[in-house]
């Protein structure tokens, strides 16, 4: 069986208030017993859905890794260093990312929270005997999971449903205020304005005093 991928839509998103400790991605990067959209473009009306305990080897074995649209060179995660952890739930594939403290680290961060990024993926193989196929219902049922390579927050979706949020690791979680971000947003602006027209004063008031021209 070959390397495949699948996407997932978001159901929530949730932020966390308290600025004190360093924020982190949960959510589920698949949902079991929920059809997916078609997936196979060569065969219209083939769908799939995920068994529970498709994961459960997986999980305990592989050192997976979070990235970034599946990029290997934006890592976010690992489970070797504790900063990706992963579990099966009632729901499906949880998972909880501890992203470094990087530009692009943070970047990812705010577009989770304007919901400009609203989907998650993973990367896997299925097992030999790990899937179940409907040929009549075009339905495909995968059962085992050999190899799960990564996790990853993406832009495209190919299931309708799960979730993933941002929450501090010890604090209380606040619903997605698009307003309050939007105000915030400007706020910090007007500030970052005008610590620049400080700066900008004390520096020409500098080259004066030092007979300076521009």
């Amino acid at each position: 069986m070959e390397k495949e991928r699948r996407f997932f839509n978001v159901a929530e998103l949730r932020t966390s208030m308290d600025g004190a400790h360093q924020p982190f991605i949960e959510g589920h990067a698949a949902v079991f017993n929920q059809p997916s959209l078609e997936i196979f473009p060569f065969a219209p009306g083939w769908r799939e859905v995920i068994r529970p305990g498709a994961f459960a080897t997986a999980i305990k074995t592989d050192d997976v890794r979070a990235l970034i649209n599946h990029n290997d060179d934006r890592l976010i995660g690992r489970v070797s260093n504790r900063t990706l952890m992963l579990e099966e739930d009632d729901v499906g594939l949880k998972v909880r990312i501890f992203p470094p403290d990087t530009s692009e680290a943070r970047d990812l961060l705010t577009l989770i929270r304007g919901r400009y990024i609203s989907q998650m993926s993973f990367g896997f193989r299925v097992a030999e005997d790990g899937e179940e196929i409907d040929r009549a219902g075009k339905l495909r049922a995968i059962k085992t999971i050999q190899s799960l390579y990564d996790v990853s927050p993406v832009t495209q979706p190919a299931y309708p449903t799960t979730d993933v949020g941002l929450r501090g690791r010890f604090a209380a979680e606040d619903p997605f205020d698009p307003e309050k971000i939007k105000t915030e947003s400007l706020a910090r602006a007007e500030m970052r304005k005008e610590i620049i027209n400080r700066a900008q004063t004390y520096l020409s008031q500098r080259r004066i005093s030092y007979g300076l021209r521009y």
